[in-house]
């Protein structure tokens, strides 16, 4: 019993990990029939973002069991993550011919209306939900960023608060009060949310991206790099955008070195997962730029020139694409050649 006790607990404050499948599974071997433990795995699939699983899962789930309401919200979470509309669709009218009156049901029309695209219909079921269960977290955050979509921040940052009375375990209600106080330039406060945020969910890259990105707005640049660093930690494996982040923010900050490095390991994991070059092609012409010792240093001097051969065949990478401005990419070029004669 600890360990349901254990497995409850761990989901109940967003912690899931790859520990928390293998103990589900030692005790599946013992109940091997336990619904609960079907939908606890199909719950960290989902924490752990691996939305295809989970959404197998919850689809073996909901077929043995019709009836059942328990999770539905998350389900439709995971479809309206997806962009299933058909799919949630057809989940919302089944449910809904069942029981309207239920909050999840209600929860999951309001995710079928707000993948439509029509967030004033998703509010008042958000809303009708919190009618038939006012501490109903999920709703409260849900329509917390349905306001954010009209624009009604305050409304938004009120449904926010009452989702972290709700559960200040939730890090979701959290990240969303940042984001509220971001869009209002109100930056310190951001600061302090996006805080609590990262402090519940510390493996996640978006909170250290968020929070990296609100100290930029507040001029911190050393506080941004820590931040995108963490970020870098737990990114998906071709994650290429806190890479480019981490360069740039080094380049900023006159650490060549460290710039380099990270646009040199982005290549690295774009060529990998056979990323399009329209997302990394700009990369080459900033190496380009470091070995030709067009970048400086904090004090005003250039750097060394270093490997002029591979500026080169990092020249002719951008040049050999049409797609994009190559106006840069032929001065450095030119002077490249000015270079190589000297």
């Amino acid at each position: 019993m600890s360990q349901f006790f254990h497995i409850h607990a761990t989901l109940e404050v967003h912690r899931a990990s790859e520990d928390l499948r293998e103990s589900i599974d030692e005790l599946t071997k013992i109940f091997p029939k336990s619904l609960h433990l079907r939908s606890q795995r199909a719950l960290v699939e989902y924490h752990l973002r691996d939305f295809d699983l989970a959404e197998q899962l919850f689809d073996e789930i909901y077929a043995d069991y019709p009836t059942r309401f328990e999770d539905l919200d998350t389900y439709s979470n995971i479809l309206y993550v997806m962009g299933k509309r058909s799919k949630l669709s057809q989940v919302a009218h089944k449910y809904s011919a069942i029981d309207r009156n239920r909050p999840e049901t209600c929860c999951l029309i309001g995710n079928f209306y707000s993948l439509r695209g029509e967030h004033a219909k998703a509010v008042s079921f958000f809303q009708r939900a919190l009618k038939l269960d006012k501490n109903y977290l999920a709703a409260w955050t849900l329509m917390g960023h349905e306001y954010v979509e009209l624009s009604n921040t305050h409304a938004a940052i009120e449904s926010y608060r009452k989702a972290c009375d709700a559960n200040s375990k939730d890090y979701r209600a959290w990240y969303g009060l940042g984001q509220a106080y971001e869009l209002l330039g109100m930056h310190a406060y951001g600061l302090r949310y996006f805080q609590r945020a990262s402090a519940l969910r510390p493996f996640d890259a978006r909170m250290w991206q968020a929070l990296g990105q609100c100290y930029s707005r507040l001029a911190k640049p050393h506080e941004v790099l820590k931040c995108y660093k963490r970020a870098q930690l737990f990114a998906e494996p071709d994650d290429i955008v806190n890479l480019r982040k981490l360069g740039d923010h080094c380049l900023a900050m006159h650490l060549l070195e460290e710039a380099a490095a990270y646009w040199s390991k982005l290549l690295s994991v774009a060529i990998n997962h056979g990323l399009p070059s329209t997302e990394y092609l700009e990369v080459y012409t900033s190496l380009a730029a470091y070995e030709m010792g067009e970048f400086h240093l904090a004090n005003g001097r250039g750097r060394l020139i270093g490997d002029l051969s591979l500026a080169e065949i990092y020249l002719n990478r951008v040049l050999a694409d049409k797609t994009h401005d190559t106006d840069y990419a032929k001065k450095l070029l030119h002077k490249l050649r000015a270079l190589q004669v000297e």
